[in-house]
């Protein structure tokens, strides 16, 4: 059974065949509420278009369930007064999707956007929309594993697009854009293992991909970066091992003096073609 969350500026007739409607503020309590009906009552969750507005941040545990939206018009908008991260997918936790909706910071304490915390398996994280975070846009943490990333899209971080620490995963187009980032930050920061890339692509960041320590057996069809001023870096103590690449389709930042692709210190790395 789907239980329908309205948005406090959803059309009327959303709101009349809303289970709850937020008021507009604090928007998370009402989210939070319904979440713990369904370890009960089981069922899943609907969230309508519009702005959910919250105060603090969202954590999904306990029952297996959806988070559906609309589409980009659903909202999730986080403004904290303290640091903290938007959703996070809490450890132990199996099964959960979340799906067709946006998550956006207040570029001032929203450190991370989605969190996949360790010890998390079977999740499921498409069409998403992140966006305005300070650090990184979805951080994967060490030991979560058989996750399945599609079609997320995360734009204006200040740090990392995604921070990816995990197993055996599947990111298939995924893509960061408009995010400069730091010097010696990546759209794409891999520690991944046996986990497999499906035509991501990097946009106007400092690096568009680092594969570092720990990153073992990837799988990289097709790499792409645009206006970045390195496309791949490889680096790492220990050192990336047994990392295959198709091609990797590199569009340098006017003025970029190194060269796209720098292969510092890995075992095994293969890369079939190179377009620049």
């Amino acid at each position: 059974m789907p239980f329908l969350i309205a948005a406090s500026n959803a059309l009327e007739e959303t709101k009349e065949q809303a289970y709850v409607t937020c008021p507009g503020i604090d928007d998370q309590e009402q989210i939070e509420a319904v979440q713990n009906k369904l370890s009960v009552l089981g069922g899943d969750i609907l969230l309508s278009e519009g702005d959910f507005n919250c105060s603090a941040g969202l954590e999904l545990g306990n029952a297996q369930y959806t988070i559906w939206g609309a589409g980009r018009a659903t909202k999730l908008n986080f403004a904290f007064s303290s640091p903290g991260d938007c959703v996070a997918i809490l450890e132990m936790s199996r099964g959960h999707y979340l799906r067709n909706l946006s998550i956006i910071g207040d570029k001032a304490n929203t450190k991370q956007g989605l969190v996949v915390n360790d010890n998390t398996a079977y999740g499921l994280f498409e069409n998403l929309w992140v966006e305005g975070i300070v650090e990184n846009g979805v951080r994967g943490m060490p030991g979560n594993s058989q996750h399945t990333f599609r079609n997320v899209r995360v734009r204006d971080v200040g740090e990392t697009g995604f921070r990816l620490s995990g197993l055996n995963n599947l990111f298939d187009g995924c893509a960061v854009t408009r995010s400069p980032g730091i010097a010696g930050q990546a759209a794409f920061w891999i520690n991944e293992g046996s986990s497999t890339f499906i035509n991501p692509f990097a946009e106007r960041h400092n690096i568009g991909y680092v594969i570092s320590s720990y990153a073992k057996n990837l799988s990289l069809p097709l790499l792409s970066a645009e206006a970045c001023n390195v496309a791949l870096r490889v680096t790492g103590d220990p050192k990336p091992q047994g990392i295959e690449i198709g091609t990797v389709m590199a569009l340098m930042t006017q003025g970029a003096t190194g060269p796209p692709i720098e292969i510092l210190e890995a075992n095994g790395v293969s890369i079939g073609n190179i377009i620049v």
